[in-house]
């Protein structure tokens, strides 16, 4: 396992005006139709979304950093020929790493040696917000994201955060200026917003419906405290870009 990036020794940098367009945010907003399968119908990231996630910000060849719970990118990392080296945080909310691929292309030559995550190699990494629930807890893990996502990301990678909740769970507002700028003090900059949508499509609409439990008991079930509220089940998520500075992506 390698060893933790002190956030307090991380590259701080900071370079101005690293963000694509100056300002708060604004940032380019694209929305992509990720609607759930039969197989993964409680996903809090759904299957399509794991893999428009590598498609996207990743090529052949390339390491993938996965922080997500149960370490979703796997399968569709290995199956495109990336190397997935899985991530999480101990009790005491350090970053820990595996240094060595933990599921390798599936169409990797023999003989060739496996992929070491080392600084500057990484394509991308991917996290799950909120890291943890308790805000201490959670500005801690920020803390120690941020710095080995600038150590370990290549000039041009990705960190994604993706906010999301599981269906029938009522979303928590919250303000991500704070993650904006603890990126920028480690030279990422705020490159997208995506809105993930996962509710079905059918021709050019999204399709919304009530969940069951919902529908059975009324609209007002999920909100007892404020029974004239019309309730709001997430459809989406959102994820949060920021690019490591320098590159031919920058």
């Amino acid at each position: 396992m390698n060893e933790p990036t002190d956030p307090d020794h991380a590259d701080n940098t900071r370079t101005p005006d690293i963000d694509l367009v100056p300002g708060v945010p604004p940032v380019p907003l694209t929305v992509w139709r990720t609607p759930r399968s039969g197989e993964d119908p409680t996903a809090v990231i759904p299957d399509r979304l794991a893999a428009r996630l590598i498609d996207a910000y990743s090529t052949a060849g390339d390491q993938i950093i996965d922080l997500t719970p149960g370490h979703l990118l796997g399968a569709h990392a290995t199956a495109g020929g990336r190397c997935h080296h899985r991530a999480w945080f101990t009790d005491t909310s350090y970053l820990t790493i595996a240094p060595h691929a933990t599921m390798s292309p599936v169409d990797r030559p023999r003989g060739t040696p496996p992929s070491v995550i080392g600084t500057a190699t990484a394509a991308l990494m991917v996290a799950a917000w909120p890291l943890s629930a308790d805000p201490a807890d959670g500005e801690l893990r920020r803390s120690w994201l941020m710095a080995t996502a600038s150590k370990l990301l290549r000039p041009g990678g990705c960190l994604v955060l993706i906010a999301a909740s599981a269906p029938r769970q009522r979303p928590v507002p919250e303000d991500f200026t704070p993650v904006v700028a603890a990126a920028r003090n480690v030279s990422l900059g705020y490159l997208q917003h995506i809105v993930a949508v996962a509710a079905p499509v059918v021709s050019d609409e999204f399709v919304y419906f009530l969940d069951e439990a919902v529908d059975d008991e009324g609209p007002h079930a999920l909100n007892d405290e404020a029974p004239a509220a019309t309730v709001h089940l997430r459809v989406h998520a959102d994820l949060f870009v920021f690019l490591r500075a320098g590159g031919e992506n920058a």
